[in-house]
């Protein structure tokens, strides 16, 4: 048996799958590229690209985030700009192995080996062999990394667009009154909502 990596990696505007593998090979409905492959349709002109080394994986013994590197080869101009510019930090990378028989042919399903999230890549020029490597995290490593998150409506838009829960929140500290009392008043001259809370009144109204 003949052993043989799957990749798939997201970008911002594509979603690449390589392989270890000559020319083509179709598996789980789609089409996996490897050295040699010209497809009439490649996804973002990746026609062929070389999978040189797949990282260690290894299984920890308590709750540890433990890391991938791939290393591609004899890539093409089109795959160095995506790492470059469209490298998207989060999206899913996900790594299989399979096997292949004399003919090459897969037999069986590949396995699961790896799953995470890109997390970076760099480009080691040189004239004989230059590489890109592709540093993917564990889902576990989002546990330390701060969430910089903030309670105003920019913010909330987003992930939800639509929704004006925080619209007010710039205009809180503006306000001025004691919430429970019958003195309650605005920034702008001691009136809610166009009521005036003057002596003769105030006992008319009361939150």
């Amino acid at each position: 048996r003949i052993p043989a990596w799957f990749v798939e990696a997201e970008f911002r505007s594509v979603t690449l799958r390589l392989w270890s593998g000559m020319g083509t090979i179709s598996w789980a409905n789609n089409t996996w590229y490897g050295p040699g492959s010209s497809p009439a349709n490649p996804p973002k002109g990746i026609t062929s690209a070389s999978i040189i080394e797949i990282g260690e994986s290894r299984e920890a013994g308590g709750i540890e985030a433990t890391g991938l590197t791939i290393k591609v080869s004899r890539f093409p101009t089109a795959l160095l700009g995506l790492a470059q510019d469209e490298l998207k930090v989060g999206a899913r990378c996900n790594v299989w192995i399979g096997f292949l028989d004399s003919v090459g042919a897969l037999v069986g399903e590949p396995l699961p080996w790896y799953q995470g999230w890109m997390d970076a890549a760099s480009a080691e020029e040189n004239p004989e062999d230059a590489t890109i490597t592709f540093k993917v995290e564990n889902e576990l490593r989002r546990l330390r990394i701060a969430v910089l998150r903030r309670l105003t409506q920019e913010d909330q838009h987003i992930e939800f667009p639509s929704d004006n829960f925080f619209q007010y929140v710039a205009h809180q500290p503006l306000w001025k009154g004691t919430w429970g009392q019958l003195n309650v008043g605005g920034g702008g001259g001691g009136s809610y909502g166009g009521y005036y809370s003057t002596p003769s009144n105030r006992e008319a109204r009361t939150l």
